[in-house]
């Protein structure tokens, strides 16, 4: 496959074509092969660790709750600090759903986990593609 890309460190178009291990690594990552150059490896970093952290994710009473153990997180490859990285973010997002919903905004509601986790799975075995991975219902309302 031979694909133009633009290198975001000097914002000029080349004319390198993808390797295998990228668009292997697009693929996982669930973004399109156009854009995969485009985003930083901190930014890669974040995305692979947010996959990897669906499984052990619940929402209880409009509170998304981890199901892991930093220790356990480790051992699956996901590092102490995307670990601290994702508690942090939950915590955030927690409080906003407590604020919005306390606030009297009944409309607020996380995605269904459970449901997005299948669906990447779903996606990662090559059942479904990457556009309906992505307009998934992962909302249920």
């Amino acid at each position: 496959m031979y694909l133009s890309a633009t290198n975001p460190a000097d914002n000029k178009t080349t004319d390198k074509p993808y390797t295998a291990e990228e668009i292997e690594d697009a693929r996982i990552l669930a973004v399109p092969i156009e854009e995969y150059r485009s985003l930083t490896s901190e930014m890669k970093e974040i995305i692979r660790t947010s996959y990897a952290m669906l499984e052990f994710l619940t929402v209880e009473n409009n509170q998304v709750k981890v199901t892991i153990s930093k220790e356990e997180a480790i051992a699956k490859g996901i590092s102490a600090a995307n670990y601290d990285r994702v508690l942090s973010d939950l915590e955030a997002a927690n409080s906003f759903a407590k604020k919005a919903i306390e606030s009297g905004d009944n409309s607020f509601q996380f995605p269904n986990i459970k449901e997005a986790y299948k669906c990447y799975k779903q996606y990662l075995a090559g059942e479904i593609t990457l556009d309906e991975f992505k307009n998934s219902k992962i909302y249920t309302n």
